[in-house]
């Protein structure tokens, strides 16, 4: 869908109520490609006027025959009731210092509850070791070996296991928002 004139564009971006630096973001050009356009200078990159049709075949086409006729008298829409304004979406490479650090800590965070774990499953092993009849018993180390085991699988050691998961998970899903792994 091509736009007839380069008054359009400015229509449409005060349509969306976008600055010249968000509507670019979201074409993937620059604000100076996008000013040149709107001015009718040059036309836009292929990428971002592949970007732009897909923007108007989005739109009504009451608004896209509007914009084609009288671009200087398009309204803007009424805002939505109740609705918050739309969160600015930073630049994927604004994130990458972001990303990295949500992969050191969920690195961390795995690693602690893998040990917590570990620990967990030894500590069950070592209670049903100490409660078997034929267990010889462990001297003076006896009473130590027990309350390690004791202390690695109590309820409090089981809220840190579930709060380490829980972490993790949040992590995860954070990492899957910000763009996956760093490369």
């Amino acid at each position: 869908m091509q736009l007839p004139k380069a008054g359009v564009l400015p229509a449409l971006r005060r349509y969306l109520r976008l600055s010249q630096t968000r509507l670019a973001q979201l074409l993937g050009t620059t604000r100076l490609h996008l000013a040149h356009a709107e001015t009718g200078a040059r036309a836009l990159p292929a990428a971002a006027e592949t970007a732009l049709n897909a923007l108007l075949a989005a739109l009504p086409p009451e608004l896209i025959m509007v914009l084609r006729t009288a671009p200087g008298h398009v309204p803007p829409p009424p805002a939505p009731a109740g609705l918050a304004p739309p969160v600015a979406v930073p630049h994927p490479r604004t994130l990458l210092p972001r990303r990295l650090q949500v992969w050191q800590e969920l690195a961390t965070a795995e690693a602690a509850l893998a040990t917590r774990r570990a620990q967990a499953a030894a500590g069950t092993a070592r209670l049903a070791l100490l409660a078997a009849p034929a267990a010889s018993a462990l001297g003076p180390h006896e009473a130590l070996f027990r309350l390690e085991a004791q202390g690695w699988t109590d309820e409090f050691a089981e809220a840190e296991r579930l709060l380490l998961h829980a972490r993790c998970e949040g992590l995860r899903h954070e990492l899957a928002l910000l763009g996956g792994p760093p490369a």
